[in-house]
């Protein structure tokens, strides 16, 4: 049991993510999870709940909230006690605790002078936030005052290092030794199935042989969330850590280029951006040497033909490389002895269990055979089924069967054509973006710009002309929605599909007058941070990159 409060709100388990709906149970979910471990009086929670407008009822109120708590938690973990109530879990169970934790451990790191210690240490610390503390969460004077402590934590946490990354780089030379990557990004929510593609992938990669594995397979079809799950399960085999770059190679923006991909690699491996070469022969040549003698794990995901991905192998010794392509032919150009796992749509089978992972079985068998009526209406592809799965469960009530009949008029009315990848997944694209509100549908299309390969909070609320805290809110809702993917240290991707998608609708609204004006606003933020990183680096530095 985790509980999420950097950002919105949120409660994850091993099995779901589930989300607070009432805001008062938010506020005493919250003061709990502050103070976990601790008894909190209930003439606390009272207080923050209403101030100087306390009703009569407020202690029979609180026990109410109470009673809802304990129904999403599960047993044992609200606790009663004499004079309130404790929530019983450890300080590695809320992010906010851990947080800061892991920041007075960087301090103390960086107080004794250990630079790639503390670089990691504040790194993790910082992975933690997805958004502004206590985004939604209805906050008394506590709660206000425990946001602004926390979110004044984590411009030091950013400060801080940076601060480290300076130190470093004035006194390292390149060595053939340095940080652990980990840039896996998070594990993908609720997967479920695909057991004998897993394991072939097992088989495939046994005692190190072949080093190049291809994942091949059409758009959509799932060639991502089975390639990092796997990495994932097999991460502690790769003890020197694990790479990992999106190409892009069939996004609407331009591909990645092999010396950003290979920049990226070198600045996970420890070497400062100055000894970067600017050449790709010579990164790839350093990049070679580095991995040389480690134990590596590469993932290179979404790749557009081999010349991506020949500067990013390894060049022998135990590293293993793991591409994701719709080329199943791209690792055979690419280097010797590879090995190709061609990825179909999913069985019955593994529909009903994706299906059964985010629903239930209970509200699968309540409905026969509904299930798998709409797992053929998304063609057993993975991407519209976890659209249609998380649209479900966000409804409890809605009946899967009617979902399904809403999604077979949508394609008789889109003129469907199942070669089409977009077309593929448009029907269910348009009955999640239609149960949209008008706010979260413009940010929607806001992240349809080719502008930036993922994005933060704070680069969406940019982009679209909003506050942080409202971007917070809508991105959390489109992540619920399976719309967006959070993809740790507080920012998010789309889907390549699902960003064309968002492409299509702004171009049916937004004027390229409007999108320019977006792309303005984006180029603005990012060089304000330009320039406050700059003095940060460089205090004595007077030139302000924003004008």
């Amino acid at each position: 049991m985790r509980i999420r409060m950097l950002g919105p709100l949120r409660v994850d388990d091993d099995q779901r993510s589930m989300v607070i709906t009432a805001g008062q149970r938010r506020t005493v979910l919250t003061m709990l999870a502050l103070h976990a471990g601790q008894v909190v009086r209930t003439e606390r929670l009272i207080d923050e709940l209403w101030a100087d407008c306390v009703p009569p009822s407020a202690m029979r109120t609180v026990q109410g909230y109470v009673f809802r708590l304990r129904r999403v938690l599960g047993p044992g973990v609200l606790q009663t006690r004499r004079h309130g109530y404790e929530l019983a879990l450890p300080a590695e169970s809320v992010d906010a605790l851990m947080f800061e934790q892991q920041l007075e451990r960087g301090r103390r790191e960086l107080a004794q002078h250990e630079w790639d210690a503390a670089i990691r240490t504040l790194t993790r610390a910082l992975a933690l936030w997805r958004g502004p503390a206590l985004a939604n969460v209805p906050a008394g004077t506590a709660l206000n005052a425990a946001a602004a402590r926390l979110n004044e934590a984590r411009l030091q946490a950013l400060e801080d290092r940076l601060e480290a990354l300076r130190r470093r780089a004035r006194g390292s030379a390149i060595v053939h030794c340095g940080p652990t990557p980990a840039q896996l990004p998070p594990d993908i929510a609720g997967f479920a199935g695909r057991e004998a593609e897993l394991g072939r992938l097992d088989t495939l990669t046994w005692h190190g042989s072949p080093d190049i594995v291809t994942v091949a397979g059409a758009a959509g079809i799932g060639k991502t969330a089975l390639a990092v799950h796997w990495a994932h399960r097999r991460r502690d085999s790769f003890a020197d850590g694990q790479l990992f770059v999106n190409l892009r190679g069939h996004a609407a923006g331009p591909p990645v280029q092999p010396l950003d991909a290979l920049a990226r690699f070198l600045r996970a491996m420890g070497l400062p951006d100055h000894d970067i070469p600017d050449r790709v022969d010579d990164a790839a040549g350093l990049y070679r040497g580095l991995l040389a003698k480690r134990r590596c794990l590469v993932l290179l995901d979404n790749a557009g033909d081999a010349g991506q991905v020949r500067p990013l192998l390894p060049g022998g010794g135990e590293s293993l490389v793991l591409v994701t392509s719709r080329d199943s032919l791209i690792g055979q150009a690419a280097g010797p002895d590879p090995a190709t796992l061609c990825l179909d749509v999913l069985t019955c089978a593994d529909a009903g269990l994706l299906l059964s992972a985010t629903l239930g079985e209970n509200r699968l068998r309540t409905e026969p055979g509904a299930g798998s009526e709409l797992a053929a209406l998304c063609d057993h592809l993975p991407l519209p089924l976890r659209i249609a799965a998380a649209d479900l469960a966000a409804r409890p009530w809605a009946s899967i069967g009617q979902l399904a009949m809403r999604l077979r008029l949508r394609r008789i009315a889109t003129s469907y054509d199942r070669h089409d990848a977009l077309a593929a997944v448009r029907p269910m694209l348009d009955l999640s973006y239609r149960a949209l509100s008008e706010p979260d549908r413009l940010l929607f299309r806001w992240l349809g710009l080719p502008a930036t390969q993922d994005f933060s909070v704070s680069s969406a609320a940019a982009l679209a002309g909003t506050d942080e805290l409202a971007a917070a809110e809508i991105l959390h809702r489109l992540a619920a929605a399976r719309l967006v993917d959070e993809q740790g240290d507080g920012r998010y991707a789309m889907h390549d599909l699902v960003r064309a998608y968002a492409a299509e609708r702004l171009a049916t609204t937004q004027t390229a007058a409007e999108q320019a004006t977006a792309i303005g606003r984006l180029h603005s933020f990012y060089l304000a941070r330009v320039d406050y990183a700059t003095k940060l680096i460089y205090p004595r530095a007077t030139a302000d990159v924003s004008r």
